[in-house]
């Protein structure tokens, strides 16, 4: 979820209803958080690395909730689920690697980070 989706916008973007995506989500309210990850699909597909970390995730049913702090294996590749109070620096020194290197891998030309972003933590 990023800053001014609703349900109702993710529904008409993915296609679906308001009610599916409640459905799909376990949700009680029309309620949702930046970085909650939903399920937008009803099939559930393999992890590729080629799409998009967090799409990835999503697409396979992982919750970034329950993986805040920890590192994931996608496509076989490290991954790094950013959890409140990280930083790039904190984030480079945690696993050996350079400020810039961290950005440069993750295409990033600032140091803004949320919880539940997935970064590459090697190539």
């Amino acid at each position: 979820v990023l800053p001014k989706n609703t349900l109702y916008s993710l529904s008409k973007k993915f296609e679906t209803s308001v009610d599916q995506l409640k459905a799909w989500n376990n949700l009680k309210s029309n309620t949702i958080i930046i970085g909650q990850l939903l399920r937008v699909k009803e099939e559930v597909k393999p992890v590729n690395a080629s799409t998009d970390d967090n799409t990835a995730l999503a697409d396979a049913g992982i919750s970034i909730k329950e993986h805040l702090g920890e590192v994931v294996l996608i496509g076989g590749k490290k991954r790094y689920v950013v959890q409140h109070g990280d930083t790039f620096y904190s984030i480079s020194k945690k696993f050996g690697i350079g400020m810039k290197k961290l950005q440069a891998l993750n295409k990033k030309e600032d140091y803004l980070l949320f919880t539940g972003m997935v970064l590459k933590v090697e190539e």
